[in-house]
C-alpha cells in the first residue's frame, strides 16, 4: 500500500514538469513548457521518475525470472509425464504380448483335447480348461 502511495506522490510531483503547451502565433505553432497567451495544454503520456523506472525494471526482471522458473518447472513435469507414458506403453505392450501367448496356449490345448485319444481325453480337457481359466484370469476375457 505504501508503494502505491509513493508512486502516486511521485506522479503528482512530476505533473507540473511534464506540462506541455501548444502556442499559436499567426501561422506558426510553437510547443513550450512555459505557458503563453492562448495556450492549449497538450496531454503527454505518463512520465516516470528514475526511481519509478528502476522499480519497473526490477519488477520486469523479477517477472522474467519467475517466467523462466515456471518454464523449467513445466519442462520437468512434461518430461516426467513423457517417461510415465512410455513406461505405461511398455507395460501395456508386454501385457498384450503375454495375453497373445496365453490365447495361443489355450487354442493349442483345445486342439489337443479335440484330437486326443479316449485314454488321454480327460487329461487334455483338464489342461484346456486350465489354459482357459489362466487366460481369463490374466487377460480378463
Amino acid at each position: 500500500m505504501s508503494r502505491l502511495l509513493l508512486l502516486a506522490l511521485l506522479y503528482a510531483v512530476s505533473l507540473p514538469a511534464s506540462a506541455l503547451y501548444k502556442c499559436k502565433t499567426g501561422t506558426q505553432t510553437l510547443y513550450s513548457d512555459t505557458e503563453c497567451t492562448n495556450a492549449i495544454t497538450v496531454q503527454t503520456g505518463d512520465t516516470f521518475s528514475a526511481e519509478a523506472a528502476r522499480d519497473a525494471r526490477q519488477r520486469l526482471a523479477a517477472d522474467k525470472a519467475e517466467l523462466d522458473r515456471l518454464r523449467k518447472e513445466r519442462k520437468r513435469e512434461e518430461a516426467f509425464d513423457d517417461r510415465s507414458h512410455e513406461k505405461y506403453a511398455r507395460a501395456a505392450a508386454g501385457k498384450r504380448k503375454h495375453c497373445v501367448a496365453l490365447e495361443q496356449s489355450q487354442r493349442w490345448a483345445k486342439e489337443d483335447a479335440a484330437t486326443a485319444s479316449k485314454k488321454a481325453m480327460a487329461k487334455a480337457h483338464s489342461k484346456a480348461q486350465r489354459a482357459a481359466e489362466k487366460y481369463a484370469a490374466e487377460c480378463g476375457q
